[in-house]
């Protein structure tokens, strides 16, 4: 994948997870397919179908100030696996949608639909254009592991799902 600055001559380069937002053109190499997206790691995980991945807006539950240092203060592959496994409601999906990571999601089993899904990546639990509903489960799990839900933009998330002032 390439991902070229929109509005700028700029030649194609490797784009770097701590990047602030930019306006970005990616193109899928296995399809030739272009998708603009205000991204912020370039084609951010999401459920794949086919070879074009969704872009949209993600909210992490991270320990770190901001979720693109989460690896600074992670959410291990152990305490996730134990509170998946220790979850009702939760189950870990069978296939792996992504194959270019090795990245196990669990879904939430509780939600009105089969796409509400959870995945460990960088030490923060990530999944992309959740509903109220899916944020307000991802607030109980921070909360269970010592964590915040943020947003891609920065801002953090309360039990309601919504928005929380002054964070």
């Amino acid at each position: 994948m390439t991902l070229t600055p929109v509005g700028s001559p700029s030649a194609p380069r490797d784009f770097d997870a701590r990047d602030r937002p930019t306006h970005v053109r990616v193109t899928f190499p296995n399809t030739g397919a272009a998708q603009s997206s205000y991204a912020r790691r370039g084609c951010s995980s999401g459920r794949r179908s086919g070879y074009v991945p969704h872009i949209g807006y993600d909210l992490h539950i991270t320990r770190a100030e901001d979720w693109g240092d989460s690896a600074e203060a992670p959410i291990t592959p152990d305490e996730w696996k134990a509170y998946v496994d220790a979850a009702p409601d939760l189950e870990w999906e069978p296939e792996r949608p992504w194959t270019h990571m090795e990245v196990d999601l669990a879904v939430w089993t509780a939600h009105p639909t089969p796409d509400a899904w959870l995945a460990l990546l960088d030490g923060q639990i990530e999944t992309k254009n959740p509903d109220a509903p899916m944020r307000t489960k991802m607030y109980e799990i921070a909360t269970a592991l010592g964590a915040r839900v943020q947003g891609d933009d920065g801002e953090f998330y309360d039990a309601r799902g919504e928005p929380s002032p002054g964070d």
